[in-house]
């Protein structure tokens, strides 16, 4: 009989809130829209370490979740209903996802398996010629109100 609303919370603190918030479902509804498809999935990656079970929109952001093993999917306001009532009536399903969520993440997601993909992308970043100069542009400061003599034009 609790529901929580998590507004702001400081990245340093975003871990220590999930491990201590005592929840027991994570709900991300996210509205499709290009503004959200250039979003990363974190939020499934953070609510599985913490081992908090989820609902989440069924939509690209997400293509990393899979549904009924790592966590729920919904679109329609039907489907996000019955994921949620389904994760609040049946514990082992909370408990099982939860498990498979973070084995999945862990077993994708670690750092320390993937190494070697980062390095050589940064190294054939490094290569790549820049193709424009940066240049110092000047920028032009507001008009100064009469009697202040403060308009100058200051290097950007």
């Amino acid at each position: 009989n609790r529901a929580y609303f998590l507004n702001y919370t400081p990245f340093v603190d975003w871990p220590r809130t999930l491990a201590w918030g005592g929840f027991d479902i994570a709900l991300n509804p996210v509205l499709p829209n290009e503004f959200n498809r250039c979003k990363s999935n974190c939020k499934y990656l953070d609510f599985a370490m913490a081992g908090i079970p989820g609902v989440y929109q069924r939509f690209d952001t997400y293509d990393c979740v899979r549904d009924r093993n790592t966590a729920l999917t919904a679109s329609t306001e039907d489907e996000w209903y019955l994921s949620i009532r389904a994760l609040i009536e049946q514990p082992d399903l909370r408990r099982d996802l939860a498990a498979n969520a973070r084995a999945h993440v862990l077993s994708c997601y670690n750092i320390d398996d993937h190494i070697g993909l980062w390095e050589s992308t940064y190294e054939r970043v490094a290569k790549v010629e820049p193709n424009v100069e940066a240049q110092c542009q000047p920028l032009a400061l507001p008009q100064a109100e009469a009697g202040n003599s403060a308009s100058e034009t200051a290097r950007v």
